[in-house]
């Protein structure tokens, strides 16, 4: 890709059987921010190999696409009342009233987004990734900015939570994964070492959930943005 350093998985396979195998569902290259020209998709087949996973010689189809489909890429839904706009250069923004954090209370902010089939991880260097059941405003989710936030239960007891006793430290990069009902939340200094903040059981979820990055500015008179890079998803 023209101007661009080959885009390559951060995550490891230590503790994974050497010569296992999976399939990098999708990536964006790494750039300096959203709405690079540089931003990429690549579909690859990958086998662990002392502990790193190896892309398969003539797997990879990786394909160049111009800046403006970056909201292509991760559409974007406005859930409750929200108003969410994105500016070139990575920046995003939402004006809405919040969070349901009281029992009743709908959920209102700006969700770009994909949908995603089967296990795999989610990476991001910035705050505000999310992996969420659908897209009503009462939908199960796990997310991560500078606190969990979360709503693990359907029915009457589906109000959504921030778990201050597990505050994430505010750092770089942010990791989540999903393995079958189980969504773990990760964060991290280099993108490299990585520490565990929590795990959240979501009964029955369904094979394919959305994915993707949000901003919530908890204020109709106000904005909020977020400047955001390096998203990615790999499957597990």
């Amino acid at each position: 890709m023209a101007g661009c350093d080959e885009a390559s998985d951060p995550a490891s396979c230590e503790g994974v059987e050497h010569g296992s195998s999976r399939e990098l569902i999708r990536y964006k290259s790494p750039t300096p921010s959203f709405g690079e020209p540089c931003i990429g998709v690549a579909i690859a087949d990958q086998v662990c190999t002392d502990g790193e996973w190896d892309t398969v010689a003539g797997s990879s189809n990786v394909e160049e696409l111009p800046a403006e489909t970056c909201e292509q890429l991760l559409p974007l839904v406005n859930i409750g009342d929200a108003t969410g706009t994105l500016e070139s250069g990575g920046r995003f923004f939402s004006k809405d009233s919040g969070f349901g954090f009281a029992f009743g209370e709908d959920d209102n902010f700006a969700f770009w987004h994909e949908p995603i089939v089967g296990d795999f991880e989610i990476l991001l260097r910035g705050e505000g990734l999310m992996i969420r059941e659908g897209l009503s405003s009462r939908a199960r989710f796990v997310a991560v900015n500078h606190h969990l936030l979360f709503r693990t239960k359907k029915g009457a007891a589906a109000d959504a939570k921030q778990n201050p006793g597990a505050k994430v430290d505010v750092k770089p990069s942010y990791r989540m994964s999903r393995i079958g009902n189980t969504i773990s939340v990760y964060h991290s200094e280099d993108g490299k070492e990585w520490e565990q903040a929590d795990t959240f059981e979501l009964e029955e979820l369904p094979e394919t959930v959305h994915v993707g990055v949000f901003v919530s500015s908890d204020n109709l008179e106000h904005s909020s943005g977020a400047e955001l890079s390096d998203y990615q998803v790999v499957g597990l």
